[in-house]
């Protein structure tokens, strides 16, 4: 190894254990907001939620959010805009609900009038208008929406082909 080597290895060594500048974390930031965790139910629900604000303008990301063996049957999301619209102030859990014995299938509960966060802390009634039904990609690295509205039994979820 000349000399040159050894002191870029140094150089890059250093450059790693330093925190960054305001400015690059600022850019990481935002490249974690554009990059989303697809291996999140909850994230990729949330994300499906906040396309139907606009159909028209959020057509494209709605369509790459949604699985494949269902994707014409969204048609251009107006539909799913109206029952989400429907839903006052709807908000969505932070937990996902993952059926035992289908590792690739996943619900979000959407919930009504969530102004505020909550916690529940005891056994209490709520009413569940809808839930995200998600499946997982065949090599496992992400979550698609599959369904919105009533939860349908798991063994009845498509895999994704």
């Amino acid at each position: 190894m000349d000399r040159d080597d050894q002191g870029s290895r140094d150089y890059w060594g250093r450059l790693e254990k330093r925190l960054p500048t305001a400015e690059e974390a600022v850019v990481r930031e935002a490249e974690e907001l554009l990059t989303p965790d697809m291996e999140s139910p909850v994230t990729v629900a949330r994300l499906f939620m906040l396309g139907l604000e606009d159909v028209d303008e959020n057509a494209v990301a709605l369509g790459q959010l949604v699985a494949p063996q269902t994707r014409s049957a969204w048609g251009d999301f107006t539909d799913a805009k109206a029952y989400l619209d429907a839903i006052p102030d709807p908000g969505i859990s932070t937990t996902p609900i993952l059926p035992a014995g289908y590792p690739d299938v996943a619900y979000v509960k959407i919930f009504n009038n969530v102004g505020s966060g909550f916690i529940v802390e005891q056994e209490q009634m709520v009413i569940i208008p809808a839930v995200v039904t998600l499946c997982r990609s065949n090599d496992g690295t992400g979550w698609y929406v599959y369904r919105m509205g009533d939860q349908p039994a798991p063994d009845t979820v498509e895999p994704m082909s």
